[in-house]
């Protein structure tokens, strides 16, 4: 029913513009291009990433179609390795990338790594003379889409937050791990965040390709004593929103394809063909095991539901309330649906076994004949089917037909990896509050980036 809630709210926005004949948002690489740039700052924080920091200044610096940034990498001093390879970026590209040390011993919270970055941003304009008109949250994996910042220099004098789709990089049809992110984000960042952002003017941060004004981060700052992201939340994206929302802020979701865009065959490889690769986003791989996959789902439960619970409570309006429990009620639903899986074979099991007249557990009959259990089935298939036409709708669109219909079976494979995580959350959250023990940060090992995917989606213009 929640779910539906959502689909219903998505699709009479859409049945709504359609009988209006407005067209849908796009936004010209003309215009962007056209625009006075303004300074902005890339955090990336980093720790023990010395295999992939590299990789990722070299691709994002060889594909941003923009001139006034600088990229802020944050390292620990007890991370000589990561420290290293970043150093050797700062004197192969000085002026476009800086170092930013962390004191306390690593490995910390991401938001604690995302304060000294900030205090970094903060003495290289009184050094430099300059103001960042806004900063921008990547990790080390990501593909940035080459015009980003051309959009976020025109989007950031509006809004205070300005979030873009995460979306993950193609995957091989038996990566079915992996491919429960690209349906995930395929479906979250196309229909559910924006409707939220819609009915509550809250955007929940996805901890990457998120911009704050400079404007944000100043009242963030003054709100909580010069330290602007939560250090006690390992979802600090999420609670930053919440939070700014709470300060006043504008936060905009901007889901947005771009136009005036030339593309090649490479670029049309990769993404299989399909219509919207023209989409404003950032690309990533994933966790693609299943053990990585859950432990790091673990981390998005405990942050989201529990310590947000505990942090940011209920408050708001109706709505905001209601998207509390939409984001919190996994912890309870994600057993139940796995658990629904044994219930299921049973009562198949039980089925055939009287059909064939053997004998059964005594009551067993009571339970099949019972008159709520074909209604109740029937209705829990029609919403099956409601979903699963929604997810392969969302992942088709993005990913091509093929991936479209592999999202069907792997919406099992997603149930498993989120029982898993769901049971990790809670004993480790049990455990914090028996022992009182604080919640450690469990880094996910990222994989190597892909090839200059991203340097195909748009052709810089001619040096004049």
């Amino acid at each position: 029913l929640d779910d539906l809630t959502l689909d219903a709210c998505y699709w009479s926005f859409e049945i709504r513009r359609i009988l209006r004949r407005e067209k849908s948002q796009t936004i010209d690489i003309g215009m962007l291009r056209a625009l006075e740039k303004r300074h902005l700052a890339l955090m990336v924080p980093a720790w023990k990433e010395y295999d992939v920091i590299a990789k990722m200044i070299e691709n994002t610096l060889a594909t941003l179609e923009y001139e006034r940034y600088v990229i802020f990498v944050g390292t620990y001093h007890n991370d000589a390795e990561t420290t290293a390879e970043v150093e050797r970026m700062v004197r192969r590209y000085p002026g476009r990338v800086t170092r930013a040390t962390v004191m306390n011993d690593g490995p910390t919270c991401k938001a604690d790594c995302l304060n000294w970055i900030v205090e970094a941003i903060l003495r290289y304009e009184a050094v430099h003379r300059i103001q960042f008109a806004g900063v921008v949250m990547h990790d080390c994996e990501d593909v940035i889409h080459p015009v980003e910042l051309k959009y976020l220099n025109h989007a950031v004098a509006d809004s205070d937050l300005v979030q873009l789709p995460v979306l993950s990089l193609p995957r091989k049809w038996n990566e079915f791990v992996a491919g429960c992110y690209l349906d995930d984000f395929s479906e979250t960042h196309q229909k559910d965040v924006p409707v939220r952002a819609r009915l509550t003017g809250i955007v929940p941060g996805a901890g990457v390709a998120s911009c704050y004004s400079r404007r944000s981060i100043e009242a963030a700052m003054k709100e909580r004593n010069g330290a602007p992201f939560n250090t006690s939340s390992l979802t600090e994206d999420y609670d930053f929103s919440f939070r700014l929302r709470d300060l006043g802020m504008k936060e905009t979701f901007a889901c947005i394809p771009l136009t005036g865009i030339t593309r090649d065959a490479v670029e049309k490889r990769a993404t299989g063909g399909v219509a919207d690769r023209n989409l404003l986003a950032t690309r990533e791989y994933f966790p693609k095991t299943f053990r990585t996959a859950y432990r790091q789902r673990t981390r998005w439960i405990l942050g989201i539901a529990f310590q947000g619970w505990e942090q940011l409570g209920w408050k708001g309006n109706l709505l905001t309330r209601y998207m509390f429990f939409h984001d919190r009620k996994g912890i309870v639903t994600s057993l139940f649906s796995v658990i629904a899986y044994g219930v299921l074979i049973n009562f198949l099991l039980l089925g055939a076994l009287q059909r064939s007249i053997h004998v059964i557990p005594v009551g067993a009959p009571l339970v099949m004949a019972s008159h709520w259990v074909a209604p109740l089935l029937w209705i829990n298939t029609a919403m099956l089917f409601a979903r699963a036409g929604q997810r392969f709708h969302f992942v088709s669109k993005l990913n091509g037909p093929t991936q479209g219909l592999l999202s069907i079976p792997r919406m099992f494979v997603n149930n498993l990896i989120n029982f898993y995580a769901v049971c990790r959350a809670w004993r480790i959250y049990i455990g914090h509050r028996v022992t009182g023990k604080p919640i450690a940060w469990d880094k996910t090992t990222n994989m190597l980036l892909a090839p200059l995917v991203s340097g195909a989606i748009v052709t810089k213009p001619p040096e004049r």
